[in-house]
């Protein structure tokens, strides 16, 4: 999923790279308790896309089912340096689970979704499903969710917006209102696009 027109072509080899930072960072703080150290994420940087300062979720699943999901909104940082981050906030930090464990850290896949940016909209009908993802936001309250989700649950434009809604902690709405709402774009990818990361895991 991904639009080139506003989110950076990542190649196969930046991809495979930010999938292996990622799981490197979460390794890292489950043996030694601390996070990998700068110049270790340097060596992960193999491309001009992962030095630009974008926004950046990282999504942990394990058997299925997530297992944490963290990231970011301030595009303030190079991409490959919010990968890291977010993936040990994922799987930290995730208020909605405990701390994740080594014992499950090769059950779990690791997703990367890296957003392009925030267009703001004013009807339900400028929502496309399986291309944009969504942002309610107001001055107390905000809730994102990445444009494969609305894919995976079978929503419409209209469910979509309301389960935003209800991830911002607003009450559901069918229409654009009372919140400010945009949407956006993103490069998806995930370890179980590429076997080699797979046999990865393990170790």
């Amino acid at each position: 999923m991904s639009d080139p027109h506003t989110t950076p072509s990542l190649s196969d080899q930046e991809r495979k790279a930010l999938l292996r930072l990622a799981r490197a960072s979460l390794r890292h703080w489950l043996e030694q308790g601390a996070p990998l150290p700068k110049d270790s994420e340097e060596a992960f940087c193999v491309g001009e896309a992962s030095r630009a300062a974008l926004n950046v979720f990282v999504s942990l699943h394990r058997r299925g089912a997530l297992r944490g999901c963290i990231g970011t909104l301030a595009a303030d940082r190079p991409l490959y340096r919010a990968v890291a981050s977010c993936a040990l906030s994922a799987g930290l930090h995730d208020p909605r689970f405990d701390p994740l464990t080594t014992g499950e850290l090769a059950d779990c896949e690791i997703d990367i979704s890296v957003l392009g940016p925030f267009t703001r909209i004013e009807s339900v009908d400028d929502i496309e499903v399986g291309r944009h993802g969504l942002l309610v936001e107001t001055d107390y309250h905000r809730g994102l969710l990445l444009p494969q989700v609305a894919t995976q649950y079978g929503w419409d434009a209209t469910q979509f917006l309301r389960q935003t809604y209800v991830k911002a902690g607003l009450p559901p709405q069918v229409h654009v209102r009372d919140a400010a709402v945009s949407t956006f774009t993103a490069w998806v990818f995930s370890e179980k696009d590429y076997p080699e990361l797979r046999a990865e895991k393990e170790f």
